[in-house]
């Protein structure tokens, strides 16, 4: 596998304006896109430590558990109350990232998703976006 090189904060930063100007040439203006900016970055984020938790669980249950069947491991890592914040499905990355049409639709639905699957930890914090 080929290493990956750094990314360096000039190149993120260009990156960042160009796709800033991207969404301008779209018809949004800052204050519409920078909600869709947090929320896709909060979400990110979310998501990063959700896979993390659930890699680790994966070793975790495969080595205490030796002939684990793939679909009980799947069963058991959809255990809610195992991690921080649990990612329902229809919030995950995996799913958003290539959202084309209804971005905000799809958003708000994940965010709603994720604040009803974590009520206890997130109540009132999301659907107030």
């Amino acid at each position: 596998m080929a290493e990956k090189k750094k990314l360096s904060l000039d190149s993120l930063t260009l990156f960042l304006k160009r796709q800033c100007d991207n969404l301008r040439a779209a018809g949004l203006d800052g204050t519409e896109y920078k909600d869709y900016l947090i929320d896709m970055l909060f979400l990110k984020r979310v998501n990063d430590v959700f896979v993390q938790e659930r890699d680790t669980y994966a070793k975790e249950l495969k080595k205490s558990h030796p002939g684990l069947s793939d679909k009980k491991l799947e069963t058991l890592l959809e255990n809610k109350t195992h991690y921080a914040i649990y990612v329902p499905v229809e919030a995950r990355w995996e799913n958003l990232r290539t959202l084309t049409a209804n971005v905000g639709k799809n958003l708000d639905a994940a965010l709603g998703a994720l604040e009803a699957d974590n009520g206890d930890v997130l109540q009132g914090i999301l659907s107030s976006v």
